[in-house]
Protein backbone atom coordinates (compact mmCIF):
# COMPACT_ATOMS: atom_id res chain seq x y z
CA UNK A 1 0.00 0.00 0.00
CA UNK A 2 1.46 3.30 -0.70
CA UNK A 3 0.85 4.84 2.40
CA UNK A 4 0.78 3.72 6.11
CA UNK A 5 -1.84 5.28 7.31
CA UNK A 6 -3.54 4.80 3.66
CA UNK A 7 -7.11 2.54 4.39
CA UNK A 8 -6.36 0.73 1.11
CA UNK A 9 -6.29 1.96 -2.97
CA UNK A 10 -8.65 1.25 -5.61
CA UNK A 11 -7.68 -0.09 -9.16
CA UNK A 12 -8.92 -0.54 -12.37
CA UNK A 13 -9.14 -4.25 -14.50
CA UNK A 14 -6.06 -3.19 -17.21
CA UNK A 15 -8.09 -4.48 -20.40
CA UNK A 16 -11.20 -1.62 -18.94
CA UNK A 17 -12.11 1.14 -20.74
CA UNK A 18 -12.84 4.90 -18.28
CA UNK A 19 -16.05 5.19 -18.49
CA UNK A 20 -18.77 7.42 -15.98
CA UNK A 21 -20.40 6.23 -13.19
CA UNK A 22 -20.02 2.76 -11.15
CA UNK A 23 -19.17 -0.67 -12.64
CA UNK A 24 -17.63 -3.63 -11.84
CA UNK A 25 -13.87 -2.66 -13.41
CA UNK A 26 -13.10 -1.27 -10.38
CA UNK A 27 -12.23 -3.00 -7.70
CA UNK A 28 -11.42 -1.14 -3.52
CA UNK A 29 -8.98 -2.97 -2.09
CA UNK A 30 -8.80 -2.57 1.69
CA UNK A 31 -6.06 -2.69 4.12
CA UNK A 32 -7.33 -5.01 6.89
CA UNK A 33 -4.74 -4.70 9.90
CA UNK A 34 -4.04 -7.84 12.59
CA UNK A 35 -4.12 -7.47 16.29
CA UNK A 36 -3.55 -9.78 19.52
CA UNK A 37 -6.14 -8.05 22.17
CA UNK A 38 -7.29 -8.57 25.80
CA UNK A 39 -11.29 -9.69 26.33
CA UNK A 40 -12.05 -8.31 29.41
CA UNK A 41 -15.22 -9.22 29.47
CA UNK A 42 -18.89 -9.05 27.30
CA UNK A 43 -21.82 -7.12 26.54
CA UNK A 44 -24.82 -9.12 27.07
CA UNK A 45 -26.25 -11.00 24.50
CA UNK A 46 -29.59 -10.11 22.73
CA UNK A 47 -32.51 -11.97 21.15
CA UNK A 48 -30.76 -15.47 19.61
CA UNK A 49 -27.34 -14.92 21.72
CA UNK A 50 -29.52 -13.75 25.01
CA UNK A 51 -27.91 -16.94 26.60
CA UNK A 52 -24.42 -16.31 25.36
CA UNK A 53 -22.62 -12.33 24.93
CA UNK A 54 -23.56 -9.40 21.51
CA UNK A 55 -19.93 -8.41 21.50
CA UNK A 56 -16.45 -8.70 23.67
CA UNK A 57 -14.56 -5.85 25.60
CA UNK A 58 -11.18 -5.26 23.88
CA UNK A 59 -8.06 -3.93 25.67
CA UNK A 60 -4.15 -3.78 25.26
CA UNK A 61 -1.63 -2.64 27.25
CA UNK A 62 -0.30 0.96 26.91
CA UNK A 63 3.00 1.37 29.75
CA UNK A 64 1.73 -2.15 31.97
CA UNK A 65 -2.09 -0.10 31.65
CA UNK A 66 -4.82 -1.82 29.93
CA UNK A 67 -6.14 0.60 27.35
CA UNK A 68 -9.93 -0.09 25.79
CA UNK A 69 -9.85 -0.21 22.25
CA UNK A 70 -13.23 -0.95 21.48
CA UNK A 71 -15.99 -4.23 21.34
CA UNK A 72 -16.17 -7.26 18.33
CA UNK A 73 -19.11 -8.15 18.10
CA UNK A 74 -18.68 -10.27 14.63
CA UNK A 75 -16.37 -13.30 13.19
CA UNK A 76 -16.98 -16.02 14.89
CA UNK A 77 -19.23 -18.94 14.11
CA UNK A 78 -21.63 -20.82 16.75
CA UNK A 79 -18.69 -23.42 18.77
CA UNK A 80 -16.33 -20.58 18.65
CA UNK A 81 -18.86 -18.35 20.41
CA UNK A 82 -20.04 -21.21 22.53
CA UNK A 83 -16.06 -21.67 23.74
CA UNK A 84 -15.30 -17.95 23.94
CA UNK A 85 -18.69 -17.96 26.31
CA UNK A 86 -17.22 -20.69 28.23
CA UNK A 87 -13.79 -19.07 28.92
CA UNK A 88 -15.06 -15.90 29.82
CA UNK A 89 -17.24 -17.78 32.44
CA UNK A 90 -13.58 -19.84 33.41
CA UNK A 91 -12.36 -15.93 34.43
CA UNK A 92 -8.61 -16.86 32.91
CA UNK A 93 -7.39 -14.43 30.64
CA UNK A 94 -8.38 -14.79 27.10
CA UNK A 95 -5.90 -13.23 24.48
CA UNK A 96 -7.92 -13.28 20.69
CA UNK A 97 -6.58 -12.08 17.36
CA UNK A 98 -8.82 -9.53 15.63
CA UNK A 99 -8.53 -8.33 12.10
CA UNK A 100 -9.61 -4.11 11.95
CA UNK A 101 -9.21 -1.23 9.07
CA UNK A 102 -7.12 1.28 11.61
CA UNK A 103 -7.48 2.87 14.65
CA UNK A 104 -10.46 5.67 15.15
CA UNK A 105 -9.82 9.36 16.49
CA UNK A 106 -10.94 8.00 19.72
CA UNK A 107 -8.08 4.71 20.12
CA UNK A 108 -10.64 2.44 19.15
CA UNK A 109 -10.45 -0.16 16.43
CA UNK A 110 -12.42 0.29 13.26
CA UNK A 111 -14.66 -2.34 11.82
CA UNK A 112 -13.18 -5.22 14.33
CA UNK A 113 -13.74 -8.46 12.82
CA UNK A 114 -12.79 -11.75 15.17
CA UNK A 115 -10.06 -14.40 14.15
CA UNK A 116 -9.04 -16.97 16.38
CA UNK A 117 -8.53 -17.84 20.31
CA UNK A 118 -4.86 -17.11 21.32
CA UNK A 119 -4.18 -19.85 23.97
CA UNK A 120 -0.37 -19.65 22.80
CA UNK A 121 -0.17 -15.61 24.03
CA UNK A 122 -0.18 -13.62 27.45
CA UNK A 123 -1.86 -10.19 28.03
CA UNK A 124 1.58 -9.48 28.17
CA UNK A 125 1.80 -9.70 24.42
CA UNK A 126 -1.00 -7.34 23.67
CA UNK A 127 0.77 -4.21 23.48
CA UNK A 128 -0.50 -0.83 22.29
CA UNK A 129 2.67 0.17 20.57
CA UNK A 130 1.70 -2.63 17.99
CA UNK A 131 -1.22 -1.25 16.72
CA UNK A 132 -0.70 0.33 13.58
Amino acid sequence: FPSHDSEGLVAKRLDSHYLPGRYNAWVKLKRWRDASVIVTGAKPGRGSTRSTFGSLYMHVLKDGAPVYVGAVGTGWNDPQRAELFNLLRAGDPLVIDVTYQGILEGGHLRYPVFRAIRDDLTVFDCQHDLLT
